[in-house]
């Protein structure tokens, strides 16, 4: 699977370029600061997207889905949290706990009958209740990725699998660490522990940090089958 976002008004030229900042509505600068190669930068005031672009913006959607199937994926995944473009559609007040229920609630019973290959839910903290509900509600696969303050996701998570919350679980900074993550779930084994999040971003970090501890202590550890 690969994943297709547009961030939206969360960006900056210095990632896509100018004029690639764009909203929803009356154009406002959204607080907060994107990663870019010359470090940190305060998010930039988006230009608000006219019908045309609307409906632009859903064909390069579908142009994107298409070329990545074209290209060798078995599917796509549709980017709709963080703020991007898709999520400032949601009209959601996430401080708002009815709004929030009942905003996810209509969005996962719309998206049910059109068979989907999976929902990929990300947990915000509090909110185990409402992630079970949906889990109900979707018919397909559930995937999680479950709320777990500033640690990385750990073995621990599995047992949302074994308790019904979720059909699987998605790993993040601890694959990045172990690229043999699977086999080392599988076998009880220890991991690599991750870098924090800033490191991984920081530049000339996250190939250093991310990977190559990862990468060597693959040639140690040796899988239960050989």
């Amino acid at each position: 699977m690969t994943q297709r976002r547009l961030r939206g008004r969360s960006t900056h030229a210095h990632v896509a370029g100018e004029g690639c900042a764009i909203a929803k509505g009356a154009p406002s600068r959204t607080k907060g600061q994107v990663y870019t190669h010359e470090g940190p930068q305060d998010f930039v005031t988006p230009s608000a997207l006219t019908e045309a672009e609307i409906a632009q913006t859903i064909a390069d959607f579908a142009d994107a889905a298409r070329n990545a199937v074209e290209a060798g994926f078995d599917g796509v995944e549709l980017h709709g949290a963080n703020g991007y473009l898709i999520h400032q559609y949601n009209d959601i007040d996430e401080t708002d706990r009815a709004d929030l229920e009942a905003t996810y609630t209509a969005l996962v019973g719309a998206l049910a009958p059109l068979g989907l290959a999976h929902l990929h839910q990300m947990e915000s903290p509090e909110v185990r209740d409402l992630v079970v509900r949906l889990r109900k509600a979707w018919p397909g696969t559930f995937i999680l990725n479950p709320f777990s303050g500033m640690e990385p996701t750990g073995p621990d998570a599995l047992d949302l699998i074994g308790d019904g919350t979720a059909d699987l679980i998605a790993y993040g900074g601890l694959f990045l660490a172990n690229p043999d993550l699977p086999a080392r779930l599988a076998a009880g084994s220890p991991s690599n522990t991750p870098c924090n999040a800033g490191a991984r971003h920081s530049a000339g970090t996250r190939t250093d940090q991310g990977f190559a501890g990862g990468s060597a202590l693959l040639k140690e550890y040796e899988h239960p089958d050989g």
